[in-house]
């Protein structure tokens, strides 16, 4: 399935907005929500980079298998720590309220700060 996600890439600048992602760090979104499935995937098996509507959608679809609503993603902040993005999502569908979460893209994992 991941193969079919495939798609992203790497360089960590201190903060980076939605639309500035490197292709390292799209990939590594792309790889976080394939871990966050149970897939072993790893940043070098990502060939293309997706376009960023379709990584917004995977990092919110990551985030709500670990337990967190994310209806869609409205920012993502690349972190100081490579690999770590802080991303800030619309909690229902129709909604106006935010939350932000942390993901640790290469582990899959998602949390609150």
């Amino acid at each position: 399935m991941l193969k079919k996600l495939a798609v992203l890439c790497f360089s960590v600048p201190l903060t980076v907005l939605a639309n500035d992602l490197t292709a390292l760090q799209s990939k590594e979104l792309t790889v976080f929500a394939g871990k966050s499935m149970g897939s072993d995937a790893e940043v070098s098996d990502i060939k293309k980079v997706m376009p960023r509507k379709d990584i917004n959608e995977l990092v919110a679809t990551g985030i709500n298998i670990n337990g967190f609503l994310c209806a869609s993603v409205t920012d993502i902040r690349a972190m100081k720590v490579k690999s770590v993005y802080e991303v800030t999502c619309i909690a229902y569908r129709n909604g106006t309220a935010k939350k932000t979460y942390m993901v640790d893209a290469l582990k899959g994992i998602a949390f609150e700060p």
